[in-house]
């Protein structure tokens, strides 16, 4: 069975990706970043905007560590993913599954939709772009 799982992938070419290690460590700054702003900060601007704008960030280094693509396909990819992530909290989503108690999943991702999220994850999209310009 091996052999033909090892045959399978072969004929498709598939290769093993190359990690960029220095967008990966990128992105763990700027989880680390968000904890931070997580644990210290309870405004209503700094912590919702800024964090929404970093997560789209995070994401985009996240993405770019593992996935061969042209850095404007990741910057979409990223804020697909993250007006993705704000309308299953406009849906609702972790309710309608049962999983509203699961903590890790409520922090990932959000537990209230509001339209200014949509606005901090493009200008996140915006910084990246300037950013890799």
């Amino acid at each position: 069975m091996a052999d033909l799982i090892e045959g399978y992938f072969s004929e498709l070419k598939i290769t093993p990706m190359a990690l960029n290690k220095i967008y990966l460590l990128l992105f763990f700054l700027l989880i680390l970043v968000e904890t931070l702003i997580a644990i210290y900060l309870h405004d209503g601007i700094i912590r919702p905007f800024l964090g929404d704008t970093l997560a789209t960030i995070a994401l985009y280094f996240l993405l770019c560590s593992f996935l061969p693509f042209s850095s404007r396909s990741m910057i979409i990819l990223a804020l697909l993913i993250s007006f993705g992530i704000e309308f299953l909290q406009y849906m609702h989503f972790l309710e309608w599954a049962g999983w509203q108690n699961i903590r890790i999943l409520r922090i990932v991702l959000g537990s209230s939709s509001d339209f200014r999220d949509l606005l901090a994850y493009s200008l996140g999209a915006i910084l990246v772009y300037f950013f890799e310009k």
